[in-house]
């Protein structure tokens, strides 16, 4: 091979990488995040603001609840995203910083490590990449120089960082070959309801994760920390809700000794730092939720009068 065909060569696949990224940029943009920012930028200023994974997502009817407590509620809670990237949504609320904020959490996420490598930061949480690296880097690779480096690099190549994006669309396509012929799987707006009995934890090592969480006296996790503090120092109220959970889940993970205690020492840390915790987590029988983790359209009616009733009782 010449020098000249090499050389075209590679000018071939730097336009070719060029147009793939310019691509999943356009694609990207009606991403699920960057809807949901968007939408946070064009609501007027919020009187109650609900943040979280999909647990509250799900669970927080707006509608509802603004009839039981009259105001302008805003639900910018994320499915499949951790504290960090709540945190960055937080930083963004600038007109909503007065609002009161509702924080929901299930099992033991508010002291849990925080977790953030490249084959995590996929999908929702990919925002870790484009809404605020810096903080992001931060909290993930604070003791690493080496990974803070690629988490920079890689927020820099579209591809990369919004890879799951393409990915997805193979995955959906996949699937929808694998049921022809098939009955048809119970599908919500979150994906497979039998997907998410992937995220049940091991009764026993769930036992002995809270039992050290609580003999190590371990703090909030700083996001939620932060985000706890900001809120205070905005004079605005911060209630962390315990989610409701189906009795199945709440028999393995939350009726031991170990799970007590932990939800003592939680409750302790957030009220040092000046918040309230709203156990909701028995609020909602069995038949309010469309799966194993996410309320249903009633059990968020439910949920949201409840809520809305204990905040109006608890001002």
């Amino acid at each position: 091979m010449s020098l000249r065909q090499l050389a075209l060569q590679l000018l071939l696949a730097a336009a070719a990488l060029v147009a793939i990224n310019a691509a999943v940029t356009l694609m990207a943009r009606t991403s699920v995040p960057r809807q949901l920012l968007r939408h946070g930028e064009q609501s007027d200023p919020a009187t109650d603001l609900f943040l979280g994974n999909s647990t509250m997502a799900a669970a927080l009817d707006e509608r509802v609840f603004a009839v039981v407590k009259p105001g302008r509620p805003l639900n910018l809670a994320l499915g499949a995203t951790g504290p960090v990237e709540h945190c960055l949504i937080w930083r963004l609320q600038s007109k909503h910083r007065v609002a009161d904020v509702y924080y929901g959490f299930f099992d033991s996420q508010l002291t849990d490590p925080l977790h953030g490598t490249w084959e995590t930061l996929v999908g929702n949480r990919a925002m870790a990449y484009y809404v605020d690296p810096d903080t992001a880097i931060d909290y993930y690779a604070r003791e690493s120089p080496f990974k803070a480096l690629g988490m920079r690099l890689t927020a820099n190549v579209p591809v990369m960082v919004e890879r799951l994006a393409i990915w997805s669309k193979v995955e959906k396509l996949r699937r929808a070959i694998g049921e022809i012929g098939m009955p048809k799987r119970d599908v919500n707006r979150f994906g497979r309801a039998d997907d998410f009995t992937l995220l049940e934890a091991d009764s026993k090592e769930f036992a002995r994760r809270c039992e050290r969480a609580v003999a190590e006296r371990q703090p909030l996790s700083p996001p939620i920390a932060e985000i706890i503090d900001t809120t205070r120092v905005n004079g605005a109220r911060i209630r962390v809700v315990e989610m409701p959970m189906p009795a199945e889940h709440r028999r393995r993970l939350n009726s031991s000794h170990e799970w007590r205690s932990y939800r003592n020492h939680v409750i302790e840390l957030i009220h040092n730092a000046g918040g309230d915790y709203v156990d909701a987590s028995n609020w909602i029988d069995d038949v309010g939720f469309a799966d194993n983790v996410h309320l249903n359209a009633a059990g968020a009616a439910q949920f949201s009068t409840r809520l809305g009733k204990w905040a109006s009782q608890n001002r």
